[in-house]
């Protein structure tokens, strides 16, 4: 495998595990938004755009400055930016869809 198509690949799947991530990001926040926050404060509820920005934003002020790191290996990449992305948030959606249910 020559060296431009190991970065080549590897760039397209991080882009895309970054769309893919932040897209199921921004429905779970928009729903949690409309379960919780809009019944307390009675503001309208936010679209999923609106919650990417949110997040992209509150991500610029969270974030930390990193060293510069070696390219991380397609597994890697694969379960810090998509699997674990998705498993975070079933569950984050399933304990707060029990609460919503349940105690509210």
């Amino acid at each position: 495998m020559n060296k431009f198509y190991k970065y080549t690949s590897y760039t397209a799947l991080t882009l895309a595990s970054i769309a893919i991530g932040g897209y199921v990001g921004a429905i779970c926040f928009a729903t949690l938004w409309a379960w919780f926050i809009v019944p307390v404060i009675h503001i309208q509820e936010i679209t999923k755009g609106q919650a990417y920005g949110i997040i992209l934003f509150i991500s610029f002020l969270a974030a930390k400055k990193s060293e510069k790191k070696e390219v991380d290996s397609y597994r890697k990449v694969i379960f810090d930016g998509f699997i674990f992305k998705m498993i975070g948030s079933g569950l984050i959606m399933s304990l707060a869809y029990a609460f919503k249910t349940f105690f509210l």
